[in-house]
């Protein structure tokens, strides 16, 4: 048979995992060098006016190795209307980095440094970053054709235990199918580094993430996870199959991670840590930064939350959907009508049609409870939630949030209980009821 020589040149290799995303996205080598054939986790470091980032890669250098070798990609970033003083501190950022690289790259560890200074300022930011740098991860992992290999999001402010790479490592052994997880985190509560009020902030801001998802999986709801841009990671093939990180200028790491969470074979790594920077930033709208430095500039003395009553209404759809599975659209309509009328109020009658739709789609309970929470995921949640807060629960203090929930629980009393110390329970319960 005669073999037609006119197929273009990537027809006649072996096709990869990643070449199609690469192709699509027009991503092109800038790192020029081959990667070791067992290359195995590759860090990813977006990095904007951070002068203190060899600090992060020291904590990084110093983790216990694990068997396979390790690439650090750090993406120094701005956008082309940048101040000179931005431009000054991440142009020293990349000098100080490629010096310290010198003495420590060795045989199964190395840095790299992208220089992407003048990004487009409409898509400039911290998603830009991080996908530049996790497209180039593809890329390495397309040429090993290692669809397993694993992508880690790290930050150029945030350092990690020495265990935190042994126990990625460990993870993913354990359970091959993983396809991605959240790394256990703690802010710096008190030291020199920053002003009281620095502290006193992240404690409340921590205390909020921490109750916010406690009370989200009180509910029922599966796919409950921090979802922290330094503290997750996935592997090269799930992040090809859900198209690669965003753009987003903020919270493209909870963007991201809902398209992976619900696929499932998500966990949890308890068993190590990640410290992430309290400090404060004007680059992004909301989150970490923004809530810090709203409390240094004197706008807030305290965050605000969601209601606890919200969650326990929230509560009567979450904990058991198969209850509406096999039900007829009378006995869908009847249940819905006894429903709260929080609920009945956001839901409207588009959730008795989406129940039946989803009932014509299942053959058994468990379809229809996996095709509901796919339904009601994470952003139906938070727009529940925001819907509660303007017409039936004003948010509360955190403090006061967090001490009814706990003792609601029935885990004790907390009335007491400083910020801290409410903090401090609570990073103990989630370390203990960690998802696996």
């Amino acid at each position: 048979m005669q073999v037609n020589t006119n197929f273009p040149e990537i027809l006649k290799k072996e096709i990869s995992f990643g070449d199609r995303y690469l192709l699509k996205n027009s991503v092109k080598d800038k790192i020029g060098t081959a990667p070791k054939e067992n290359l195995r986790f590759i860090i990813i470091i977006p990095c904007y006016n951070d002068p203190g980032i060899i600090e992060s890669l020291k904590s990084i250098w110093n983790c216990a190795r694990p068997d396979s070798s390790v690439e650090v990609i750090v993406v120094v970033n701005s956008p082309e209307n940048a101040e000179a003083e931005i431009l000054a501190i991440n142009n020293k950022t990349i000098r100080e980095v490629k010096e310290w690289g010198k003495t420590h790259n060795d045989t199964n560890f190395n840095f790299f440094i992208l220089n992407e200074l003048g990004l487009p300022e409409r898509e400039a930011g911290p998603g830009l970053a991080r996908k530049i740098g996790m497209d180039q991860a593809v890329m390495r992992f397309n040429q090993l054709n290692h669809p397993g290999g694993i992508i880690i999001s790290f930050d150029a402010d945030t350092t990690c235990s020495s265990s935190y790479l042994s126990e990625i490592e460990k993870c993913f052994n354990l359970y091959p199918d993983t396809k991605g997880c959240s790394v256990y985190f703690e802010h710096p509560l008190a030291g020199n580094d920053f002003p009281e009020i620095v502290y006193r902030a992240i404690a409340e801001y921590e205390l909020h993430l921490r109750y916010y998802i406690s009370a989200i999986r009180a509910t029922g709801f599966p796919y409950a996870y921090h979802t922290i841009g330094s503290c997750f990671c996935v592997t090269a093939e799930t992040y090809v199959e859900q198209g690669g990180m965003n753009k987003r200028k903020a919270g493209e790491d909870f963007y991201f991670l809902q398209k992976v969470i619900p696929l499932g074979n998500f966990r949890e790594i308890n068993t190590a840590c990640v410290y992430p920077s309290p400090r404060p930033s004007d680059r992004v709208p909301f989150g970490t930064g923004a809530l810090v430095r709203r409390f240094i500039e004197g706008k807030i003395s305290h965050v605000d939350t969601y209601h606890p009553g919200s969650f326990e209404q929230l509560n009567e759809i979450l904990q058991d959907p198969s209850e509406w599975f096999g039900m007829s659209p009378a006995q869908i309509q009847s249940k819905f009508k006894r429903l709260p009328d929080l609920i009945k109020d956001f839901a409207g009658p588009d959730y008795i049609s989406k129940i039946e739709e989803i009932n014509n789609n299942s053959s058994t309970p468990g379809a229809f409870t996996k095709r509901f929470y796919h339904w009601f995921n994470m952003f139906r949640i938070l727009k529940f939630l925001n819907f509660a807060h303007k017409s039936y629960y004003l948010k509360v203090s955190v403090r006061e949030a967090a001490v009814r929930f706990l003792e609601k629980a029935g885990h004790g009393s907390f009335e007491k209980m400083s910020t801290v110390e409410l903090l401090q329970h609570f990073r103990k319960l989630q370390k203990e009821e960690g998802r696996s």
